[in-house]
């Protein structure tokens, strides 16, 4: 069925008036997009920044699937690294992170092993500041972070904050993001850098 921006609806004799915040032409165009695109999968949804308002939101499967329900509803996709915005977030306001605060780390930018976790310089130490850890998305920085500023507590509180383990009121069912935070050291700098699939996010909610 065609997008509209508002739709006449009848209940129990009265004529409702359902308008929409959808700009037709931006999904209409997303959508030819997706349909034209080799992707197998895909979603995407836009809202406008000052309200929120939902501008476009389509999903596409090449097997069809995207076409009997929307994927961007569907929270079956590893949050991934978008969980550094809530690490970030927790950092800042919880430990008075700084964007200039330094920041070291040991090996590779985008590896996470138990040998980087680290907080102490040393020889083979690399030194950066908070604001390029977080643009440049350094997984042993946040995972430093997740064990020796944030812990178990300020991770749970913050994922919280950011909507994690809820329902989501929306005018359509959004099904709820999962997290789990874990006890150990090492499973705490996963999830704050987000170097896991086990936190799963809907598209809709990842925006």
């Amino acid at each position: 069925n065609p997008v509209k921006e508002h739709y006449l609806l009848e209940n129990e004799g009265t004529k409702l008036r359902i308008e929409t915040s959808l700009d037709t032409a931006l999904q209409s165009y997303i959508l030819k997009l997706l349909h034209r695109s080799r992707t197998f999968q895909a979603a995407v949804v836009v809202l406008r920044p000052n309200t929120g308002q939902i501008l476009a939101m389509a999903s596409y499967d090449k097997n069809g699937t995207g076409e009997k329900e929307n994927l961007c509803l569907k929270a079956n996709y590893p949050a991934a690294s978008l969980f550094k915005i809530v690490s970030a977030a927790a950092a800042i306001e919880a430990c008075g992170f700084t964007p200039d605060r330094p920041a070291v780390f040991r090996g590779q930018e985008h590896t996470l092993y138990r040998s980087q976790l680290n907080p102490d310089r040393g020889r083979y130490s690399r030194k950066t500041s908070f604001r390029k850890a977080f643009s440049g998305s350094i997984n042993p920085v946040f995972g430093i972070i997740g064990i020796y500023d944030l812990g178990r507590e300020s991770m749970t509180e913050y994922a919280n904050k950011f909507l994690f383990n809820q329902a989501i009121r929306f005018d359509l069912p959004v099904a709820m993001s999962r997290i789990r935070i874990p006890e150990d050291d090492f499973g705490l700098a996963e999830i704050a850098s987000g170097f896991n699939k086990r936190t799963l996010i809907s598209p809709l909610h990842a925006l």
